[in-house]
């Protein structure tokens, strides 16, 4: 909710934010405008292209790279990767978090 993205009492990871963009290009750093008191961002996209340095310069920044099973597979940029999670992963990743401090707004 608004109440609780903007609550002082909040941790800045208690907040997830996940932007979608069909291609990257360099319109990733657009993210970085998004949820300014979010510590970890998550980018989702379809884009098979996106270079290693673009995604260690998100590393940097804190943007993990949400992509399909098949990318990952497939993409040797997106398998070297430390923040490059499948969409599988990162609804996993969701579905196991505490998210109890949210019903509380």
């Amino acid at each position: 909710s608004r109440d609780f993205y903007y609550s002082k009492a909040r941790k800045p990871d208690d907040v997830i934010l996940l932007s979608l963009k069909t291609t990257i290009k360099e319109r990733w750093q657009q993210i970085l405008n998004e949820g300014k008191s979010v510590k970890t961002r998550y980018l989702g996209t379809l884009d098979k292209s996106v270079t290693k340095d673009q995604i260690d310069e998100m590393q940097l920044k804190n943007i993990i790279l949400v992509v399909t099973e098949w990318a990952i597979k497939n993409t040797e940029s997106y398998k070297s990767s430390k923040n490059v999670l499948t969409f599988k992963e990162f609804f996993e990743y969701l579905k196991n978090k505490d998210i109890s401090t949210w019903t509380k707004y």
